[in-house]
C-alpha cells in the first residue's frame, strides 16, 4: 500500500482572475513490501492559464516527477540502485458549456524532454467532466420589467404545506423569486 500525500493551489496574476498559475505537488511513499518496493516518487504538475471568456481557457502545462529512492527487493544487480526521472511540458485547451449542465472538455498534450531510467515520449489526454452540484448565481430580473407569467405547459410544482412558506406583508414579487430559487436559505 503506498500513500499519496499532495499540496497544491492557484494564485491569481491580476485583479479579473484571468491569468492564473496552479501547482500541485505530490509525494508517493510506496510500501516496505519485501519482494519489490518500487520506491519513493516527488511530482510536481504546474500550469499557467488565461480564461480567455466564460467558457474557454488555454494553457502551458508541464510536469517534473522524480524518483527519491531506489528500487528495492530485486536481486542484486538487476535494477538495483537505480532511480528515474521525467520532465515535461504541453499545452492545455478547455471549454465549458452551460448549456450541457456545465460540462466541461479539455484537451491536454505533453512532450517529456528529459526522460531518464524509464520511457519517454508524448502524452496526450482528453477528459470530460461535469459537476455533480453546483450554486449556480440566479440574475436578478430587472425592476421596471414584469416577471413574466409561468407557462401552462410547464406549472411550478406545489410543495406540501408543511413546507410552504408564507411571504410577509410588504414582501417584493423578487424576494419571492430569490425564496424559490434558494429554499433552504433563511
Amino acid at each position: 500500500m503506498s500513500q499519496n500525500p499532495k499540496l497544491g493551489g492557484s494564485f491569481y496574476l491580476d485583479k479579473e482572475r484571468t491569468w492564473s498559475l496552479n501547482a500541485v505537488g505530490t509525494f508517493e511513499a510506496s510500501n516496505s513490501n519485501p519482494l519489490l518496493n518500487p520506491g519513493n516518487y516527488l511530482t510536481l504538475d504546474w500550469g499557467i492559464f488565461k480564461q480567455l471568456d466564460e467558457n474557454w481557457k488555454i494553457g502551458l502545462t508541464g510536469y517534473d516527477t522524480r524518483q527519491l529512492t531506489p528500487i528495492s527487493g530485486l536481486p542484486r544487480g538487476l535494477l538495483s540502485n537505480f532511480t528515474n526521472s521525467a520532465d515535461a511540458i504541453g499545452g492545455e485547451i478547455g471549454v465549458t458549456i452551460p448549456e450541457a449542465h456545465y460540462l466541461s472538455i479539455t484537451a491536454k498534450f505533453s512532450h517529456e524532454y528529459n526522460s531518464f531510467g524509464r520511457f519517454g515520449g508524448n502524452v496526450g489526454s482528453l477528459t470530460f467532466s461535469i459537476p455533480l452540484e453546483m450554486d449556480i448565481p440566479r440574475l436578478r430580473p430587472n425592476p421596471r420589467r414584469p416577471l413574466p407569467l409561468l407557462s401552462r405547459k410547464h406549472p411550478r410544482k406545489r410543495r406540501p404545506k408543511l413546507l410552504q412558506r408564507t411571504p410577509k406583508r410588504g414582501t417584493k414579487q423578487t424576494d419571492l423569486d430569490d425564496w424559490f430559487a434558494h429554499p433552504n436559505q433563511p
